[in-house]
C-alpha cells in the first residue's frame, strides 16, 4: 500500500529569471578580464549555471503558496544541500501557517546549528502543534540548549497524536544519542504501525543490532511501503552487512518503488548499480489506470521523485541532463524539487565531475570481490 493521492496542484514552480544565463556567462568573461590570463572553462560555467537554477527552484518551492507540502519539502531539501543559502527561508518558515512547514524549518535550523535562531526556536516550544514543539527541542539541543530534551520522552510514549509520536521517534534517531534506545524500544511496541516503523529505524540508526536485523526482515518480507522504507534506512546506515539484501531488492523488488529505494541505498554505498533503472524511471508513465486510492498522477509523482533522489545518491554527473530536463518540465512541483535536490547533491559530490572516476573505481572494486 502506498500513500493516498493528496490535493491537486494548482500551480507550478517558476523561477527562471530573464537573463540569468547571460549574467552568469558575463561573470565568467569579467573574471577573465580581471585576471588577465586565467581561463574559465565552459564546463565550469555550465556547472555554476545549473547549480543556480537548482537553487532557484528550491527557493521558489519554499515560498510556493499553493501547497504547504511543497514548502516543507523545499525547506527540507535546502537544509540538506544548501543550509547556508536556505537559512533566511528557514527563519521565515517558522511563522508559516502550516505546522508541517514549521516542523521542517525547526529541523533545518537545528541541522544547520543556526545560533541566531535560538530565541525564535524557543517560541516554537509553545507552538500549538506537538510535532513542532518536538522539532524545536531538536533544534535547541543541537544548539547546545539541552534543558528541554526530556520533553521528547513524553511525546514519544504518551502523546495522543500518532503523528507526534512518530516525529518524536524520528527526532530521537536524528539526535544520535544511543541512550535513547531504551525509550525507542517501548515505542517499537506502539499500536500504530508508523510509530513502530519509525522507532525501529531510529534504533537502527543508533546502532541497535536487533533493530538492524528487523530492517533486514522488513526489506525481505514486508509490504511494499515497508520494504522501501527499510531500504532507504539501510542506505543511511551504510552497514555493509545490508548489501546482499539491498542488491537482491534492486533485482527482485516487486514494485518500482522498492527497486528505486534499493538503487538509492546502493548509491549511498558508492555503488552505481541502479543508475540505468533510475534514469529510466525518471520518465515513468503508468501502464494502467491504477487504483482509486492511487491514481496515475500520484504514481507518476512518486516514482519520478524517487528516481531523482536515487540519482542524487548515486552521484553520477551523466544524470545531470535528464535531471535538468525534469527540473524544467514543470509537470509537478514535488518532482521538480526532487530533481533540484539531486542536481545539487551530484554537483557537490563531483565538483566538477572529479568524483566520477572514484565512484567507478569503488564499483569495479566491489564487483571484483
Amino acid at each position: 500500500m502506498w500513500p493516498k493521492h493528496g490535493q491537486p496542484w494548482p500551480g507550478r514552480l517558476t523561477w527562471r529569471g530573464r537573463g540569468s544565463s547571460e549574467v552568469i556567462f558575463a561573470a565568467g568573461v569579467l573574471l577573465v578580464v580581471l585576471t588577465g590570463c586565467q581561463q574559465v572553462s565552459l564546463e565550469r560555467v555550465h556547472e555554476i549555471e545549473l547549480r543556480e537554477e537548482a537553487l532557484r527552484g528550491l527557493k521558489a518551492g519554499a515560498r510556493y503558496e499553493a501547497n504547504a507540502v511543497v514548502r516543507a519539502q523545499a525547506i527540507e531539501a535546502l537544509g540538506k544541500v544548501a543550509p547556508g543559502q536556505g537559512t533566511p527561508f528557514f527563519l521565515e518558515a517558522l511563522r508559516d501557517p502550516s505546522p508541517v512547514v514549521r516542523f521542517a524549518a525547526c529541523m533545518a535550523l537545528g541541522s544547520a546549528r543556526c545560533k541566531d535562531a535560538a530565541e525564535l526556536l524557543r517560541l516554537r516550544l509553545e507552538d500549538e502543534e506537538g510535532s513542532v514543539q518536538a522539532a524545536a527541542v531538536y533544534a535547541l539541543h543541537r544548539l547546545g540548549d539541552q534543558g528541554h530534551t526530556s520533553i521528547l520522552a513524553d511525546k514519544l510514549l504518551r502523546d495522543p497524536d500518532v503523528r507526534v509520536r512518530r516525529n518524536a521517534a524520528l527526532i530521537l534517531g536524528e539526535l544520535g544519542e544511543a541512550g535513547s534506545i531504551r525509550l525507542l524500544k517501548h515505542a517499537a511496541r506502539d499500536r500504530d504501525e508508523g510509530v513502530m516503523l519509525q522507532a525501529t529505524e531510529a534504533m537502527a540508526l543508533l546502532g541497535d543490532p536487533k533493530a538492524r536485523q528487523q530492517l533486514a526482515v522488513q526489506a525481505h518480507d514486508g509490504a511494499g511501503h515497508r520494504q522501501a522504507l527499510a531500504l532507504i534506512a539501510m542506505g543511511r546506515i551504510r552497514d555493509p552487512r545490508f548489501l546482499p539484501a539491498i542488491e537482491y531488492r534492486l533485482k527482485e523488488g516487486p514494485y518500482p518503488e522498492t527497486r528505486l529505494a534499493a538503487a538509492r541505498a546502493l548509491g549511498q554505498y558508492g555503488r552505481e548499480d541502479g543508475l540505468k533503472l533510475a534514469l529510466k524511471e525518471l520518465d515513468f508513465v503508468p501502464s494502467g489506470k491504477g487504483l482509486p486510492e492511487d491514481p496515475p498522477e500520484n504514481q507518476i509523482m512518486r516514482i519520478r521523485s524517487m528516481a531523482a533522489l536515487a540519482l542524487g545518491a548515486i552521484g553520477d554527473p551523466a544524470a545531470l541532463p535528464a535531471l535538468k530536463r525534469r527540473l524544467e518540465a514543470q509537470d509537478d512541483p514535488r518532482v521538480q524539487l526532487a530533481a533540484a535536490r539531486a542536481i545539487l547533491e551530484i554537483l557537490d559530490s563531483s565538483g566538477p565531475w572529479s568524483a566520477r572516476a572514484d565512484n567507478s573505481a569503488r564499483t569495479a572494486a566491489h564487483r571484483r570481490r
